[in-house]
């Protein structure tokens, strides 16, 4: 590069000078330079050898040097870069621009001599390569760096969604593990409430178990001892034949009559314990017992006939079935054939409460009627003029059924407030009596007498919703009870009378637990102890009370079972629900499990099962389809039905044949007959209740 520049210094001197390339300067050399001078030193001046470095200086100092040329090489060399002249001149003399370069010397030159250019201050041309090297760099770092980042960004984004997902699945799993434990606690509960009952029944068992023991240990007793006085009989008649004494044989008979004479006293007082009031048991049984009948079998089936009775608070029996219904006998031949399906006509209407009317009960034995409605009343009306006798404010929500106890003057009255109350209700003896003239007048008596007057007896709560139904049994010392928890409730009278409290948990003698749904209505058997449940679940259910066991389940609505009622005879059971659809159930033909086919016919129900109601439009609203209740008369040759769509359909078993009967301006609640009058009570959502005979 200096060579070339020189060069070029040269040739544009030359041009000043002359048009020759070349020129001849004279130069002089000094002595100096050809021939460098040498100083010579005396020996004397070289100085002391001794005091010269040792061998071990001059390793440091060798050591030291070859220190300072490792560190000459680790040095990096910078190297300046070129000026933008002698760039540019080489750049044209690469490319062999020599006209261009001639021009750009003698311009250049021509400045410099002049003054016009600084070599000082001339700027030196950046290293483009270098910078470009050092960019280039810098973008592959700031590209590596990039990459990694958007690396570990993805990874990272991944890992996020990852860990999104995994919390989601824990929170999920969380949630349902609560659920999972709440339900489980609720079960324990239950499971817990459900084991506790058990335990009554189980002592009752086992006191059973016990006294069955006994029996059999003394049954064993009276059978030694009766073959041992049999085979005693026998070895003295072998003898008596043998030896042919008279004698002998009249006293034998004498014996045999003394024996005939003690039996028949035995039965006789056996009559006399059964057919003896209360207050004279425990003197005949102190009797008996003196006479020595409680060891004997006739002795033991006496205890076991004397009826039951609780004082003080206790678990009572159930009842021996009665198995004959003794309001059968008010049958007559032909009862059923002079009662026509559309024979009946509106009698009387009266307004009984401000809202809907929501059920209706008639005592089985006095001329009453009790209804119930969404103001919160329970009402009781003389029949057959439907005269008010009495106004209870029952409840703190609507009242949905009530029922009077056949026993005793006892109302049970069921409510939306999850409650079950029990009401002593007195009545004037002359409010029962019925004018003759209001009577062939058909005009109500309303009569709020001073002398009626109901008592709250107990408040039962066991429910955990809405109670729905309320039966008693026909004994009257138990309560069945139904509501939206899928529960039934069977009480004890005894116990809830006894006991004043508002909240009587023991009362309760055991809880049914079978239906998934509401339990929409019970009803028990007349003069037995089976127990049917109608429920949401589409199902009729049959429950043996004494043992608490699922009898039967029956199956065939395809929708909500809204009530069940057994005939009088005992011998069939219908039931209707949310659809319009009732349904006839032959319990002669019931085997371990029913599924009834929708034409399936009996001997009974020839006709299994009737559409009654279909949806209809009105001017407002849609009218629904279904039937709300159903109940038998006493025959159990006719069904009358309760419509949403405010009609009543009365339906003969027999044929299937159907006659609608209206006077509700709105839904039918519920229907109820009365067995002594022959007539038909019906109560609706507009209020009213309406006779029909």
């Amino acid at each position: 590069m200096t060579l070339s520049i020189a060069l070029l210094n040269s040739r544009s001197v030359n041009m000043e000078l002359g048009d020759s390339k070349y020129f001849i300067k004279e130069e002089i050399l000094e002595e100096d330079v050809v021939s460098p001078k040498c100083n010579f030193v005396a020996a004397d001046e070289l100085g002391d050898f001794e005091n010269d470095d040792t061998i071990q200086d001059i390793i440091c100092a060798l050591n030291e040097c070859t220190s300072n040329k490792k560190a000459q090489r680790i040095a990096k060399s910078h190297i300046s870069p070129p000026r933008v002249d002698e760039f540019f001149r080489s750049y044209l003399l690469k490319n062999e621009f020599y006209e261009t370069l001639d021009m750009f010397q003698i311009e250049w030159f021509k400045r410099v001599h002049k003054g016009n250019l600084s070599l000082e201050n001339e700027a030196k041309l950046p290293d483009v390569y270098a910078e470009n090297q050092k960019i280039q760099e810098e973008n592959h770092k700031l590209k590596q760096e990039k990459e990694n980042a958007l690396s570990l960004f993805c990874e990272t984004e991944t890992r996020l969604k990852k860990m999104k997902n995994e919390r989601d699945y824990h929170i999920l799993k969380h949630r349902r593990l609560l659920q999972e434990k709440e339900q489980l606690l609720a079960d324990i509960k239950k499971l817990r409430s459900h084991y506790a009952e058990y335990e009554p029944i189980l002592r009752q068992l086992r006191h059973k178990y016990e006294v069955a023991m006994k029996e059999k240990t003394l049954n064993r007793v009276e059978r030694d001892r009766a073959i041992g006085q049999a085979e005693g009989l026998r070895a003295a008649l072998v003898s008596l034949q043998t030896l042919g004494n008279m004698t002998d044989v009249v006293s034998n008979n004498c014996s045999k009559q003394n024996i005939r004479h003690q039996v028949s006293e035995l039965q006789q007082q056996h009559v006399d314990v059964l057919n003896a009031p209360n207050d004279e048991e425990d003197v005949l049984l102190s009797q008996a017992s003196q006479l020595g009948v409680q060891d004997t079998h006739a002795g033991r089936k006496i205890f076991d006939l004397v009826p039951k009775t609780i004082t003080g608070g206790g678990v009572s029996e159930l009842p021996a079935d009665k198995g004959i219904n003794p309001l059968l006998k008010i049958i007559s031949p032909g009862t059923g054939n002079t009662t026509k399906v559309n024979g009946r006509k509106l009698n009387l209407s009266i307004k009984a409460h401000k809202t809907a009317c929501t059920g209706l009960s008639v005592h089985s034995s006095k001329p009453l009627l009790c209804s119930t409605g969404d103001d919160k009343q329970v009402k009781i009306w003389g029949l057959p003029t439907l005269s008010h006798l009495l106004t209870i404010d029952a409840h703190d929500d609507w009242v949905s059924s009530a029922d009077f106890n056949p026993k005793a003057p006892l109302l049970a009255t069921a409510s939306g407030d999850s409650s079950v109350r029990l009401w002593q209700y007195g009545l004037d003896e002359s409010a029962l009596v019925v004018d003759m003239d209001d009577k062939l007048k058909n005009k109500p008596v309303t009569s709020d007498r001073e002398t009626s007057r109901a008592n709250r007896l107990a408040i039962l709560k066991h429910h955990t919703g809405t109670v729905w139904s309320v039966n008693w049994h026909w004994d009257g010392r138990f309560l069945a009870t139904s509501g939206i928890d899928t529960t039934i409730c069977i009480w004890d009278a005894e116990r809830c009378s006894n006991v004043q409290s508002s909240n009587l948990p023991s009362a309760c003698r055991v809880t049914f637990r079978r239906h998934s749904g509401s339990v929409n209505s019970v009803c028990f058997l007349p003069y037995g102890n089976i127990l049917v449940s109608a429920s949401a679940d589409k199902t009729v259910v049959l429950w043996d009370v004494r043992t608490g066991i699922c009898v039967q389940s029956l199956i065939g609505h395809k929708n909500s079972v809204n009530h069940a009622v057994f005939n009088q005879q005992g011998t069939g059971i219908a039931s209707c629900d949310s659809a319009g659809v009732v349904r006839f159930w032959d319990l002669r033909r019931i085997g371990h499990y029913l599924h009834q086919a929708p034409n399936e016919r009996s001997s009974i129900f020839p006709v299994g099962s009737l559409k009654l109601t279909k949806p209809r439009k009105s001017r407002s609203h849609v009218v629904s389809s279904q039937v709300n209740q159903v109940t038998f008369d006493l025959t159990g040759e006719h069904l009358a039905s309760a419509c949403s769509d405010g009609r009543i359909c009365l339906v003969e078993v027999a044929s299937g044949q159907v006659t609608s009967i209206q006077g509700h301006e709105d839904a039918v609640q519920s229907v109820a007959f009365d067995y002594d009058l022959d007539c038909l009570y019906s109560a609706g959502s507009d209020g009213k209740i309406c006779c029909w005979n």
